[in-house]
């Protein structure tokens, strides 16, 4: 694997620098809230706030393919059911002026929500025809393309979409593929400010839920202007990826896990000796200064984040998530202490989980032996003065 990555080094190289170049020249600003998709977490945020992201009414999924977006290869597959919640960004306090920006492939281009709050306020996404959309309750406005017969869409599916709105002059703005689509003047800021969800809106409307794909997902706490929209959908990333030392790890990754440009080192350097390059953790999503990322007693390198166990070199888990199957047993223990499989939450299919069963005293490899269940031996009274042969 490391000698095809070798292979492929000056075409990763000659990537950071485009991608680095068009930055460059659009000036875009580090973004409050970054969703690529990718790696073994892939709902997490990649901007260096690291905002937590809950996955809600469900595991919201994602789809391997090859996108037009920065992060290419996943994206986040909004099924109509589970979305997601930021708890830590307001809307009213955090986005007082802002800018959201998506590649959204949707599947229905009736009322469907890219981003929205637990109640009232934003509410952004398409409406009305298909067409993008920006409201803030009471406050609706529409772009001026109906994406049903926009060239641009019914190529592939794929748009890139941006909104940005200014609370000082109360001008709100659509792009559509890096152009700007709609510009709404004397358009009101959001009445209420609540927790931001992204493919969802307004807490119970579950019909507007947005259905397709998603991908570069990013919110600023500014307005950013047309040249960074145009790099937007040109391809460019949302979070700075200059690299300065050439390594192909981006800076600002290397900063945030090991303070310096020196330390890590791409794909020749192994700083926490876990097995895996820098490169390889930058990739996966894993801390390079730590062997064991999510201190589940498993390293790094043997968390293949496959879904299938093989063996204890090749468990199959998320190198990201303690329990991957979520059983009450870290990885770990599953592999080590106990040998039930981290990827089955009842591995011997009784009905109780194995963190039930080991918690409760049963085997949790034994289908016959269950919590709460009390084998007894039989007994048989003895018979007092009973006639002989009785």
């Amino acid at each position: 694997m490391k000698a095809n990555i070798l292979l492929f080094l000056p075409l990763i190289l000659a990537v950071f620098t485009t991608i680095s170049a068009n930055r460059l020249e659009a000036q875009i600003p580090q973004p409050l809230l970054y969703l690529d998709f990718e790696g073994a977490d892939p709902l997490a945020d990649k901007s260096l706030n690291a905002n937590v992201v809950n996955t809600t009414n469900g595991t919201l999924g994602t789809t391997a393919g090859a996108f037009p977006s920065s992060t290419s290869s996943t994206a986040g597959n909004f099924d109509g059911n589970a979305y997601l919640k930021v708890p830590g960004i307001n809307t009213q306090t955090d986005l007082n002026s802002y800018t959201f920006s998506a590649w959204i492939k949707p599947n229905d281009l009736s009322d469907r929500y890219v981003f929205g709050q637990d109640s009232q306020g934003i509410h952004i996404g398409i409406r009305s025809g298909g067409k993008l959309h920006q409201a803030h309750w009471g406050a609706d406005k529409n772009g001026a393309t109906a994406l049903a017969g926009y060239a641009g869409f019914t190529d592939d599916g794929w748009i890139h979409a941006a909104w940005t709105y200014d609370t000082g002059t109360k001008i709100g703005r659509i792009y559509l593929d890096g152009v700007l689509d709609m510009e709404n003047a004397d358009h009101n800021p959001p009445n209420l400010g609540n927790g931001l969800m992204i493919g969802r809106v307004n807490g119970g409307q579950d019909g507007n839920k947005f259905l397709g794909l998603m991908d570069d997902v990013a919110v600023w706490n500014s307005v950013l202007d047309s040249d960074a929209i145009a790099a937007l959908a040109d391809g460019a990333a949302p979070v700075d990826a200059s690299d300065e030392d050439e390594d192909t790890l981006p800076d600002w990754w290397e900063n945030k896990y090991a303070g310096d440009l020196t330390t890590l080192n791409g794909l020749a350097g192994d700083f926490d000796e876990d097995g895996l390059t820098d490169y390889d953790e930058y990739e996966n999503g894993t801390d390079p200064t730590e062997e064991d990322t999510d201190a589940d007693g498993l390293e790094d390198n043997v968390e293949t984040n496959t879904g299938t166990f093989v063996s204890a070199s090749d468990t199959g888990t998320n190198p990201v998530v303690a329990d991957t199957d979520n059983d009450g047993l870290n990885d770990g223990a599953e592999v080590f202490t106990h040998e039930t499989n981290p990827h089955i939450r009842d591995t011997d299919g009784d009905g109780a989980s194995d963190g039930a069963e080991v918690n409760a005293g049963t085997d949790p490899l034994d289908d016959e032996s269950v919590p709460g269940t009390q084998l007894v031996q039989p007994s048989f009274p003895t018979l007092l003065d009973a006639p002989v042969g009785t």
